[in-house]
This record gives C-alpha cells, structure tokens and sequence, in this order.
C-alpha cells in the first residue's frame, strides 16, 4: 500500500485512518448486503409495477438495480462516514506527505470545519449523480455511454475527496479547484478513475490521501513554475 511506502512517519500516521476504513468499508457491505438492497429493491418494484406484470423479468430487472445500487449507496456512504471521522488525522498525513513531496501550503487555510462540510457535498453529490447514471446504464445500447459516464463522473468526486485536505489548506474555494482541474483534467481524471476502483477495497482511503497529495503538489509545483504536470 502506498501510504507505507514512504516513510514510517507517514506509515504511521496512515494506520489509525487505515483501521477505521478497514471497519466503515465493512460495514457499509454489511449494512448493503441486509438492507440497502431490500431497502432499494422496495423502491425499484413498485416503480416497475406500473409497466411490467409480476413475473421473472420484473424480477430480474429489480435486482439488476437493487444490488449494484444498494452495495454502492453503502459503500460509499461507509468510506464517506470513515473519511469526515477520520479527517483531522488525514489532514496530518495529507501535510506529512507534502513535505516529502517539498512542497506544502503556508498557514492555516480554509480549515478543517470548512474541510469536513466540503467532503458532505461531495458525498451527497457523488452519491446523488452515481445513482443516476446508474439507472440510465439499464437503458438498452445506448447505457454503456451512461456507465462510462458514471464512472468519469465517480473520477472527478473521488480526485476531489482526496485532494480536498491540500486545497483546503491552500485556501481554495470551490471556483479555484474547479479552475485547477481543468488545467490538469487528464492526470486528475486517471488519478480519480484508479482511485475510485481502489476505494472499493476496505483499508483504501489512506492510501488514496497520500496519492491525492502527492498530485496535489505536483500540481502547485506546476502552477508555480509554469512547467507540465
């Protein structure tokens, strides 16, 4: 894993967030798994009913929705619960990893509090938009297009969880994150696009801090110096 790669203070610090991924990764299975599927399949059948009589393939199809729905919906709301509970102390190793990569931002930022109701949008956001595209990737031939867009659109919500505790202590509002990404899209979008494969292993998000703040360096360091990511 990365975060244990790079020094043992680093690998230290990495361990209290590591142990609480490994437990809110697990339980937002476990919690997908006995009742985010149910809960979600209670929604998607009576929706169905309206255009399909009982049978198999209304059958198949609210399970086609329900499972990957309700075990993502979990998932997510787990990885996300363990990341606002773990953020003062991924915050340090966000900092830890800076200043190994020679690069860290000057005073305080915009501060933790400012940090944590950041990562809630992102997650309601994230969660919201992969739902949706989520429900157009059933749609025949042309869903493929929206489940690719569903992953990009996980990319981009993933690469700003994890670049949030470095532009928040860069000062960055949401305009000027939003005018950074654009400038650096393509490392960005493929950090993200990995990252939000990885997210689904318990124990991930430290690991995912630790690259996000090394790209977010590499980012400064680029915008400070006018050269190529």
């Amino acid at each position: 894993m990365l975060a244990f790669t790079m020094g043992k203070k680093i690998a230290a610090l990495s361990l209290v967030p590591f142990t609480i991924s490994v437990v809110m990764v697990i339980a937002g299975l476990s919690l997908g798994v006995s009742h985010g599927v149910d809960w979600v399949a209670g929604i998607v059948d009576p929706a169905l009913s309206y255009l399909l009589d009982e049978g198999w393939f209304r059958s198949l199809l609210t399970g086609l929705v329900a499972w990957p729905v309700g075990l993502l919906s979990c998932v997510v709301l787990g990885y996300q619960i363990g990341f606002l509970i773990s953020l003062p102390l991924l915050d340090r190793l966000a900092l830890a990893v800076e200043r190994h990569e020679g690069w860290h931002a000057p005073g305080k930022g915009l501060g933790l509090a400012t940090s944590a109701l950041s990562v809630s949008i992102i997650m309601v956001v994230w969660l919201c938009g992969s739902l949706v595209f989520m429900l157009l990737g059933l749609i025949p031939v042309v869903g493929v297009a929206f489940v690719v867009l569903g992953w990009l659109w996980s990319a981009v919500c993933v690469a700003l969880d994890a670049l949030d505790p470095s532009f928040a202590r860069a000062g960055l509002g949401l305009s000027q994150r939003i005018r950074i990404l654009r400038r650096h899209a393509v490392p960005v979008l493929t950090f993200g696009a990995l990252a939000s494969l990885w997210m689904m292993i318990p124990g991930s998000y430290p690991g995912i801090v630790v690259g996000g703040s090394r790209l977010a360096s590499r980012i400064f360091k680029s915008e400070a110096t006018g050269q190529e990511l």
